[in-house]
C-alpha cells in the first residue's frame, strides 16, 4: 500500500523480527510525518539499525507491516552506519556510479556535484575516499544519499565519531533539506541531546518503542529539562513493565500476524543503464588496484609457471654415487674403456659421469657404506674381482653355468633409499648405463646385441612419447587450476568485501538488482581470465616449446571453463558464508582438494576406491583429464 500526499510518509505497524531465538524488534510502531525530521533514540543494540533496514527492503520482518509514500527506490536516500563507500573509488567516481543507477544524466550528476561541495563543504572530488578524514567521508557518505534528490532520507547514525562542529552543520543543512525542499528524514542517534534539533523524536529501548512526540512536548509533560533523563526514565518504567511470560505469549502470538511487504521491495526491473554503472564502477576499481591485478591475473601464473617448470619434474642431477674398485677402478685409462677388452666397470662408471653423476671411488666395501650412511653417496656399486672377465664367460657358455661364475659376474648395488624419487632415479640410471656399455662392449666384439635383448620388441607410443619426464605429467594440472584458483578467490573477496564494507547493501538500497551486481562481476571476471589462461599456455608451449598435439584452442577453451568453473565456486562460497574466515577456510579447503584430489599430482586410478569416487566429483577432475587428452592425444572436442 502507498499513501497519498499529506499523509506519514513512513508507518510501522507492529513490526517484529527475529534472529536465531533472539527478539530485535517486539510490536515495533513508528509513524513520521510527512516534511519532518524523525530522530529515532536508543542504545547501541536496540534495533535502530534493523528498523532502517526493515523499511529499505533489506531486512525481512517476522510479521507487521510498512507503509511508504514513495514509490520507487529512486525516491529513498539511504545512508548506512558504516557508510557503505568504496574506499579504493574516488568521491567523484561513487557520485557517478549511484548517479547512474538512478537514472541521472551526466550533466545533472555533474551540476548535484557542484552544489554538494559547495553545500556540505566536502573535499577535492578526485581524491580517494580512504585519505580523507572521519569527517569528509561521513560527508561524502551523506551527499551520496541528497545526491539523486530523494523524498526519504533514512540515515543512520549520520553524526557518530564526528565532532560537535561538523554535527551542528550536519543538523542545520537537514533542517534546510526539511524547511526548503520538505524533504522526510529518518535518522538514529544515542546522541540524546542533539534530537532536540528534530520534529519528532522516538525513544527505542529493546525493540520496542517507548513513546514518540516533539522535544517540547516530551519536556513540558514529564516536567524535566533535559531528553537524556526523560529516556532514562521511560528506559526504567519499561524494565519494570516487562515479564518474561509477556515476551513468551507474544513470541507465539507474532508467527501468524500478516506481514505486508514495502511496496519498493519487487518494483525494480532488469536494466542495462544500472548494469553499465556496475560495470564501469568495477572498471575503475581494477584500475585503482592495477598492480594488483596485474600480478594476480598475469604475472604471478607467468613466474610460477616458469619458477615450476625449472623446479618441479626435472630429472635429478649432480648426485653422489661410489663405486668399489675391487675389479680394478684403479687401473681405467683410455685403453681400458674401449675396445673389446675394455674393462666394463670403467665403462660404466664412465657412461655415469658423462651423465652429470659424480662417481667417487672407494678402496673396500665397508669405507662405501659407511659413506652412504653419512649421506655422502645416494648409493654405491661394487664389482666383484674379474667381473668383465666372468660376465663375458658367461655369455659365451648360456646354458651351462656355474654358480661360481654366476657369482663373479654380478656387481651388488647398496643404495640410501630415503629419498625414493632420487634413489628410484639413481638405479634407473646405473641399470640404463649398464645396458648401454654392455650393448656397446658387444658391438666393440662383433657380437650379436639381439642375444641380449629380452623377446620383447617395444613398437613407437600410440599416444606420447617413449622419454616423457614427470612435470609433462602434472603441467595440464597446474594450468588449469591457476584460472580456477583466480577466479575463485577473486569472487569470494570481491563480493564478501562488498558485503562486509555495506557497498552491496547501499547499492541494492539504490535500486540496483542481485542480477545486475552478479552480471557485472561476472563480465570482469571472464575479461581477465583471458589473460590469466594465456599465461602459463605462454610459458610451457611459447617459451619452453613443449609439443601440443592437439588444438591450442581446444585446451584452451576448456582450461577457460574450468576459470569459469572457480568463479561460480567462489560466487557460491561468498553467497553462503558472512564471515570471511570461514569463507577463507572452505576456500583452501576446495582449492586443497582439487590440487591434490583431480590427478593433477597423481594418476586418479591410483587412488582408493573411494578416494576415487570423491575425485569424480570435484570440479577440476574430467576437464583436466580432457586437457591431457587434448595436448598428449590429440582429440578435439568431437
Amino acid at each position: 500500500m502507498v499513501y497519498d500526499e499529506g499523509s506519514p510518509a513512513v508507518i510501522i505497524d507492529n513490526a517484529t523480527k527475529s534472529f536465531n531465538s533472539h527478539l530485535v524488534l517486539d510490536s515495533f510502531n513508528m509513524s513520521i510525518q510527512q516534511g519532518s525530521i524523525y530522530a529515532l533514540i536508543g542504545p547501541s543494540g536496540c534495533g535502530k539499525t534493523t528498523v532502517l533496514r526493515c523499511i529499505v527492503g533489506f531486512c525481512g520482518m517476522d510479521s507487521g507491516s510498512i507503509r511508504l509514500n514513495i514509490k520507487r527506490k529512486s525516491q529513498l536516500g539511504y545512508m548506512p552506519q558504516d557508510c557503505g563507500l568504496n574506499d579504493e573509488l574516488s568521491s567523484e567516481e561513487i557520485f557517478y556510479f549511484h548517479g547512474r543507477i538512478n537514472f541521472m544524466t551526466e550533466q545533472d550528476i555533474k551540476s548535484r556535484i557542484q552544489q554538494l561541495v559547495r553545500l556540505l563543504d566536502l573535499p577535492d572530488v578526485t581524491q580517494i575516499v580512504k585519505s580523507i578524514s572521519g569527517g569528509q567521508y561521513r560527508r561524502v557518505s551523506l551527499a551520496v544519499a541528497l545526491l539523486h534528490d530523494p523524498k526519504l532520507l533514512l540515515l543512520d547514525e549520520p553524526t557518530v565519531g564526528l565532532d560537535p562542529v561538523l554535527r551542528h552543520d550536519i543538523w542545520d543543512h537537514l533542517k534546510q533539506l526539511v524547511t526548503k525542499q520538505e524533504k522526510t528524514i529518518l535518522l538514529t542517534t544515542h546522541y540524546i541531546e542533539e534530537a532536540k534539533f528534530a520534529d519528532t523524536v522516538g525513544f527505542m529501548m529493546q525493540g520496542t518503542l517507548l513513546e514518540e512526540g516533539s522535544p517540547y512536548h516530551f519536556i513540558q509533560t514529564y516536567r524535566m529539562n533535559y531528553l537524556e533523563e526523560i529516556f532514562l526514565y521511560l528506559a526504567n518504567q519499561h524494565r519494570n513493565r516487562i515479564t518474561s511470560e509477556l515476551c513468551s505469549e507474544y513470541t507465539k502470538e507474532r508467527k501468524i500476524k500478516q506481514l505486508i511487504c514495502s511496496p519498493l521491495i519487487h518494483s525494480s526491473t532488469f536494466s542495462i543503464a544500472r548494469l553499465k554503472a556496475q560495470i564501469l564502477k568495477n572498471f575503475s576499481l581494477i584500475k585503482k588496484s592495477f598492480i594488483i591485478i596485474l600480478y594476480l591475473g598475469l604475472l604471478a601464473p607467468t613466474l610460477i609457471t616458469a619458477l615450476l617448470y625449472e623446479t618441479i619434474g626435472r630429472n635429478p642431477f649432480g648426485l653422489n654415487v661410489g663405486a668399489v674398485n675391487a675389479a680394478g677402478l684403479n687401473k681405467c685409462d683410455n685403453q681400458h674403456i674401449r675396445g673389446c677388452d675394455a674393462l666394463l666397470p670403467c665403462r660404466l662408471v664412465e657412461n655415469l659421469r658423462s651423465k652429470s653423476y659424480n662417481v667417487i671411488e672407494y678402496s673396500n666395501e665397508k669405507f662405501a657404506l659407511d659413506a652412504v650412511k653419512s649421506n655422502k653417496v645416494w648409493g654405491v656399486v661394487n664389482f666383484p674381482p674379474n667381473f668383465t672377465a666372468s660376465l663375458l664367460k658367461l655369455y659365451s657358455q648360456i646354458p651351462n653355468v656355474d654358480d661360481f661364475l654366476i657369482f663373479n659376474s654380478t656387481f651388488n648395488i647398496s643404495m640410501d633409499m630415503s629419498n625414493s624419487i632420487i634413489g628410484f632415479q639413481v638405479l634407473k640410471q646405473i641399470k640404463d648405463s649398464y645396458d648401454q656399455v654392455l650393448t656397446e662392449l658387444f658391438v666393440d666384439c662383433g657380437w650379436s646385441v639381439r642375444s641380449l635383448n629380452a623377446p620383447i620388441k617395444f613398437n613407437e607410443p600410440v599416444f606420447g612419447e617413449n622419454k616423457v619426464q614427470f612435470r609433462r605429467y602434472i603441467f595440464p594440472g597446474i594450468m588449469s587450476m591457476f584460472p580456477f584458483v583466480f577466479a575463485c578467490i577473486l569472487s569470494t573477496a570481491s563480493i564478501l568485501m562488498d558485503k562486509k564494507t555495506k557497498v552491496y547493501e547501499r547499492s541494492i538500497v539504490s535500486g540496483l538488482l542481485w542480477s545486475e551486481f552478479l552480471i557485472a562481476h561476472i563480465v570482469i571476471v571472464l575479461i581477465l581470465l583471458i589473460f590469466n589462461v594465456a599465461a602459463p599456455y605462454f610459458v610451457v608451449f611459447g617459451l619452453y616449446k613443449e609439443i601440443h598435439h592437439g588444438h591450442y584452442l581446444t585446451s584452451y577453451t576448456i582450461t577457460y571453463f574450468q576459470g569459469v568453473c572457480g568463479m561460480c565456486c567462489g560466487i557460491l562460497i561468498a553467497v553462503v558464508c558472512k564471515m570471511e574466515t570461514l569463507a577463507t577456510q572452505i576456500l583452501v579447503t576446495i582449492i586443497f582438494f582439487c590440487t591434490y584430489g583431480s590427478g593433477g599430482m597423481w594418476p586418479v586410478e591410483g587412488m582408493h576406491w573411494f578416494a576415487r569416487y570423491l575425485s569424480l566429483c570435484l570440479p577440476a577432475t574430467l576437464p583436466l583429464e580432457a586437457i591431457r587428452n587434448v595436448i598428449d592425444r590429440g582429440w578435439s572436442l568431437t
